[in-house]
């Protein structure tokens, strides 16, 4: 699945998906969640919060990218585990000031179901 196929239906035609839980124009849940927030100045409870309140949004192979200026994912590895998540770094770049990194996290069912599926 390209990124795109989860992102355009609802960019393309206007529709801001995390009005509700189902996206107005195409019927469908959010596909991804693209944040900047400032995790790693946040208290855990209000961390837990958002990865909770984002993921009862996001459908079932749905992930959260979370763009970070710091050494490691903002999300710490309690909340991960707590939630059934695993956190991914998938880039980092060390010519921005301070170096940035973003991560994806993904529920872990997910991940094991798509184990699943290329083991057979």
């Amino acid at each position: 699945m390209d990124l795109g196929d989860i992102v355009s239906p609802c960019l393309d035609k206007g529709c801001q998906p995390f009005d509700t839980r189902i996206c107005r124009t195409t019927g469908q849940q959010a596909g991804i969640d693209i944040s900047g927030l400032p995790l790693l100045s946040m208290k855990p409870r209000q961390i837990m919060g958002i990865m909770t309140g984002t993921f009862g949004y996001l459908r079932d192979d749905g992930a959260f990218y979370q763009f970070t200026y710091g050494p490691r994912c903002p999300v710490p590895s309690a909340i991960l585990g707590r939630l059934g998540l695993r956190a991914t770094r998938i880039g980092t770049t060390v010519r921005n000031m301070p170096p940035s990194s973003v991560y994806k996290i993904e529920r872990l069912q997910r991940i094991g179901d798509a184990l699943n599926r290329q083991s057979t």
